[in-house]
């Protein structure tokens, strides 16, 4: 169960008459502070998840507090280095306007939710749309801030991601088999020892499985990836395999292991075919990786590793169900419904009637529910031009992590409540696979 609160070189226009070189170097300017403050974002992200701020005294999940602290501290930071990477521009405007053009899918996501945080706190007081600053304004700005990003940045965010990740994947392996948690499962009042599945950094099991999971998949098909040794490539890639059951997401488990053993039958039919440069050493680890695997899984059940995930196939508590009993919620959605959503007494009666005690686990349907059709299909047209920016910026390489995360996210909460389903896999790809801007779109010069 998920708690959710309630409450290139990117050239500026040059101006007329003005040299190339110096519009060229014109987005450079100020990236210093902008990229200290990117990675201190991406750590806050990915170190402090919502159960951990919790666990330190912020009231993020919980009710009360100030309105502030419903925001993640990365949200803000990311906000700060993109109005540090406006400001410090020779040109402000003309970058500001340059940086939009380059990034539409940002500013339209960004609009959509302001649209929709208007209407609601004007016609629906009772409900809340303010989690869409974590949910998905906080991947816009990743996007924006990490436009103009120079080669050298790029490169140690990269390594700090795969510290991170890595980091997290030892932290879910050690809770799982020793009992012991980082932080709670949960939020005060209301922890959930029973429930044997990691937090580690990444918090919920739903948040950590998919950004462990983009971060597998992309090792698994992209061929190049900064800031990680060759070597160490496939040690990672087991690594994240042998944390999976631990953080305990069915399926992120499958799809990094489906992605795995389509890569594992390609690159074993090239061989065969005489089409892979295989060293030596490889064939050997590979060989010798092939015969402990069987190993090691009969290692791990027989230790008990697996027991609490095999056990939510045979008892998932419903939650299988509850995404196909969730539709029963339309059976009074009429014309008012269907142009503003359910009002906040009326959703969460009709939720506890069905008996979804895990909640609304389709984020497409958890926004139809909310907003109506409108303004919900709004947000998914802006979220489309997003992700179709994040695919032409991050490569082929990035389709078929976005299709996991889109498969997620349609059952799970994902971006219909409080969570980081968007922003985490987003700052992952765009870091491992985005390049910088190499063109920018320039205005007509007059006549």
């Amino acid at each position: 169960m998920r708690i959710i609160a309630t409450s290139a070189t990117g050239a500026s226009f040059p101006a007329i008459g003005m040299a190339g070189a110096s519009a060229r170097a014109a987005p450079q300017a100020g990236r210093g502070p902008v990229d200290v403050l990117a990675g201190l974002g991406v750590l806050l992200l990915f170190g402090l998840s919502g159960y951990a701020l919790e666990y330190l005294g912020m009231p993020y999940l919980s009710d009360g507090g100030s309105i502030l602290t419903k925001l993640h501290p990365a949200t803000y930071t990311f906000a700060l280095a993109l109005v540090v990477a406006v400001v410090a521009n020779p040109d402000p405007l003309t970058y500001a306007v340059s940086l939009a053009s380059r990034r539409l899918g940002a500013i339209a996501v960004i609009a959509a939710c302001a649209v929709i945080y208007v209407f609601v706190s004007r016609y629906k007081p009772d409900m809340t749309a303010a989690y869409l600053g974590d949910a998905m304004i906080s991947a816009a700005l990743v996007a924006l801030v990490l436009a103009d990003a120079p080669d050298r940045s790029r490169l140690w965010l990269a390594r700090l991601i795969h510290v991170i990740v890595i980091a997290n994947a030892l932290l879910a392996i050690v809770e799982v088999t020793t009992h012991w948690r980082l932080f709670p499962f949960g939020i005060r009042g209301a922890y959930m020892p029973w429930d044997y599945r990691a937090t580690a950094f990444f918090g919920h099991p739903l948040d950590g499985a998919l950004a462990t999971g983009v971060y597998a998949v992309i090792l698994l098909t992209a061929p190049n990836v900064p800031g990680l040794a060759a070597r160490l490539r496939l040690p990672v890639i087991l690594l994240c395999m042998a944390a999976m059951p631990a953080i305990g997401a069915r399926t992120s488990f499958t799809i990094v292991y489906l992605v795995a053993g389509v890569m594992a039958a390609l690159g074993l039919l090239a061989f065969l075919r005489g089409r892979a440069n295989v060293n030596h050493a490889t064939l050997l680890a590979v060989l010798a990786g092939a015969a402990l695997l069987p190993l090691a899984a009969l290692a791990a059940y027989n230790l008990g590793y697996l027991d609490g995930f095999l056990g939510r196939f045979q008892n998932d508590s419903g939650s299988a169900d509850a995404r196909f009993d969730l539709y029963n919620l339309f059976s009074r959605y009429g014309l008012a419904e269907m142009l503003t959503g359910y009002s906040l007494i009326e959703l969460k009666t009709r939720i506890r009637v069905e008996g979804l005690e895990s909640g609304v686990e389709n984020a497409w349907v958890g926004h139809l529910l909310q907003f109506g059709i409108p303004l919900a299909v709004m947000l998914w047209c802006a979220l489309a031009a997003f992700l179709a920016d994040l695919i032409r910026v991050a490569g082929r390489y990035a389709i078929v992590p976005t299709i996991f995360m889109l498969l997620v996210i349609s059952t799970s909460v994902g971006i219909s409540g409080k969570t980081t389903m968007l922003v985490m896999p987003v700052t992952i790809m765009l870091i491992l696979l985005g390049s910088r801007d190499t063109t920018a779109r320039r205005p007509l010069s007059p006549s």
